[in-house]
């Protein structure tokens, strides 16, 4: 079997996926194809054919920790991170699996784990593990946020810049400084009167948004929150105008970079924010 050449993610809303397709053996990303399936569908798909496959997991299927390291010399800062990730995991380390990032900050880095039972049900999505032809990856729905935006979409203004994926049952933070990921959170909408509510979700964002820009000061980023950028299938003028009245700052959905795309495809009519986390599963 020849290596495989594009890059598929797959980000699953309840049981809705969305796909994006990616050809990044030129050095620069090309969207192949997005894609909506619903889940029963995607098992040996031939959209996934010799293609490296990329699912998201919600923050709330991993342990997602900010980590503040303590130099020692003698480790290098990812190794520490791991480290410092694998001392917060309740069961044996073998048991996860655990990934970090770098966050620009020197002290500070993002970790995540996930449970093995975890990992292998989401990557039953695709294939049993008997049929599985290819390795399955996987990654948080959050961290994907911020890398679907810094690689395909048009940069904001400022140096901390909040983007907000909005789904009815889900709403995803990524925080960014100075173009890293510095922080995430995960706002759940249970169901019942007024909880889908647009003014409701926005005060909710916000004071969540405020409880973030504090945890990043605490840690030596003393920029204010320049920009709140949104995405998902509640970014709508209804959303967005909610937001606007308790947010000081632009409120306004992320903007695809159009270079990316073949030059036949019209962005405004594909909701191609829906998109953004499996666009960025796709990123090395």
């Amino acid at each position: 079997m020849s290596e495989p050449r594009d890059k598929v993610g797959i980000d699953c809303r309840g049981d809705v996926c969305y796909l994006a397709r990616v050809d990044d053996s030129a050095g620069r990303p090309t969207v192949r194809a997005l894609a909506r399936f619903q889940r029963h569908q995607l098992q040996q798909h031939r959209f996934l054919e010799n293609a490296e496959v990329r699912i998201s997991l919600t923050d709330r299927q991993a342990v997602v920790k900010s980590l503040r390291l303590a130099p020692t010399g003698k480790l290098p800062a990812e190794k520490l991170a791991r480290f410092e990730m694998s001392q917060c995991l309740l069961g044996d380390e073998d048991e996860f699996l655990v990934d970090v990032a770098a966050t620009g900050q020197p002290e500070h880095w993002l970790g995540m784990a996930v449970h093995a039972e975890t990992a292998s049900d989401a990557a039953s999505l695709v294939a049993e593990p008997s049929d599985r032809k290819q390795e399955v990856m996987l990654g948080l729905r959050s961290w994907s946020l911020g890398a679907g935006f810094l690689t395909y979409c048009h940069a904001a203004g400022g140096d901390v810049v909040a983007l907000a994926d909005y789904w009815d049952d889900l709403t995803t933070l990524c925080l960014l400084h100075k173009r890293r990921v510095v922080s995430t959170g995960v706002i759940a909408h249970p169901v019942g009167q007024d909880c889908h509510s647009p003014d409701r979700m926005a005060m909710e964002l916000r004071t969540v948004c405020n409880f973030k820009t504090e945890e990043l000061a605490d840690i030596g980023i003393n920029s204010p929150l320049t920009a709140l950028l949104m995405s998902g299938s509640r970014c709508d003028d209804v959303t967005v105008g909610a937001l606007a009245k308790v947010f000081s700052i632009p409120v306004q959905p992320v903007k695809m970079a159009p270079g990316f795309f073949p030059s036949r495809v019209d962005l405004d009519q594909i909701p191609v924010s829906r998109y953004l986390a499996a666009l960025g599963l796709t990123v090395a």
